[in-house]
């Protein structure tokens, strides 16, 4: 069952954390996004680089 608001883990950024600093690398591993010196930027990071929501469709809610 396909849900529409979940996203395969490989289409989001992730977090490679050893630091700091914490590297922000984006889905598949195509480019570095950023450094970041805290837990907190790199998060950030990784919000300000998600894809954007689904679309629902039907839905009346």
């Amino acid at each position: 069952m396909d849900l529409p608001w979940c996203v395969p883990a490989h289409d989001l950024p992730l977090i490679a954390c050893g630091g700091p600093p914490c590297q922000v690398i984006s889905a598949g591993y195509e480019r570095i996004i950023g450094f970041a010196a805290t837990a907190e930027e790199a998060a950030e990071l990784v919000v300000e680089n998600l894809p954007p929501a689904p679309t629902l469709t039907g839905s009346t809610h």
